[in-house]
């Protein structure tokens, strides 16, 4: 049954993507202008609307044949977190056809994240509670927003999610834990992320949007969390290498330069050879490169649980890619 799952999700994630681009280019659905992207034709956006239409499908068929083993796996008040996650698509589903303000957006991230702590269990740590509560809050909130930072190039989101989601299906196999919950999620993402990759690769048919980023930067940020609390946190790290160098450092110099932090000066590392000349082949194949190599110290750091060199050849290999960016630009 596992394997007929999958391809239902592989076919109606194609046929529903196919159609979602022609409503798409009906409707004139093309997001914000960037005005620092030239192509031929517009690009929908949005298509992370297919995207959590098919896992909330995956998850009904999992759920129907395997209802005890996932009830095993879900967190405690898991419906809090079903809430979360289903009312941040729809504010983001909606902000990609007419824009919300960002503050708006980001008191809304602030609440459900918090709410959405209880899923989490916080027993293992020694700090008090309410500067505990208050470092998770901020570290989801920043990774479900650099995640959505990183939604700027052809591909490169999608690529970025599914080396997550599948260095955490490796790990959870390499440590003979295949029942837990972030295997659960990397199994319903990962075909549906591998079809989204075929349309939004380079020439880019269709953009995730916010429906997508958002909702994807809330798990990988839960999971992350989860990682963190059980002291896996040189795994996390390496995981969320890329988006927290690359975002973090624009941020900063954004933030020095006297603008907001969410100012859309489309001004990150990878977007530099875009702006340029529009070379968005270039940073796709870069970050495929960087992704495949980072994924290979991943795994490295799995078998030396105890050594940091992993650490710092995931940092050493980001910067690389940083500064290739910034000669292309």
């Amino acid at each position: 049954m596992y394997y007929l799952i999958i391809l239902i999700q592989f076919l109606l994630t194609f046929f529903f993507l196919k159609a979602f681009i022609k409503f798409g280019h009906k409707i004139n659905n093309y997001g914000e202008s960037n005005t620092h992207v030239i192509r031929n034709e517009n690009v929908p956006t949005g298509g992370g609307i297919i995207v959590f239409f098919i896992y909330l499908i995956s998850f009904f068929f999992y759920f129907l044949f395997y209802k005890e083993k996932i009830l095993e796996l879900l967190p405690n008040k898991y419906y809090i977190l079903i809430f979360s996650i289903i009312v941040l698509f729809i504010i983001s589903a909606y902000d990609d056809f007419s824009a919300i303000h960002p503050i708006y957006k980001l008191i809304l991230q602030i609440i459900l994240v918090y709410i959405s702590t209880v899923t989490l269990d916080l027993n293992n740590t020694k700090l008090p509670l309410k500067l505990l509560l208050l470092i998770i809050v901020v570290f989801w909130v920043y990774i479900i927003n650099i995640v959505n930072f990183i939604d700027g190039s052809d591909g490169f989101l999608t690529s970025y999610s599914l080396f997550f989601f599948t260095s955490i299906l490796t790990e959870n196999f390499i440590k003979s834990n295949s029942t837990s919950l972030s295997t659960f999620f990397a199994l319903l993402l990962i075909p549906i992320l591998v079809i989204f990759l075929y349309f939004n690769k380079p020439t880019a048919k269709i953009f995730i949007g916010d429906s997508g980023s958002i909702f994807l930067g809330f798990l990988i940020g839960y999971i992350s969390l989860n990682k963190i609390l059980a002291y896996d946190w040189k795994l996390s790290i390496i995981l969320l290498m890329y988006p927290l160098l690359d975002c973090t450092i624009t941020l900063i110099i954004k933030i020095k330069n006297g603008y907001y932090p969410w100012a859309r000066l489309f001004d990150y590392f990878f977007l530099g050879p875009i702006k340029k000349n529009n070379n968005h082949s270039l940073v796709f194949k870069t970050i495929i490169f960087y992704l495949v190599l980072n994924f290979i110290i991943f795994v490295g750091q799995l078998f030396f649980i105890n050594s940091i060199i992993f650490i710092l050849l995931s940092f050493l290999l980001t910067v690389s890619t940083l500064l290739y960016f910034k000669k292309n630009s």
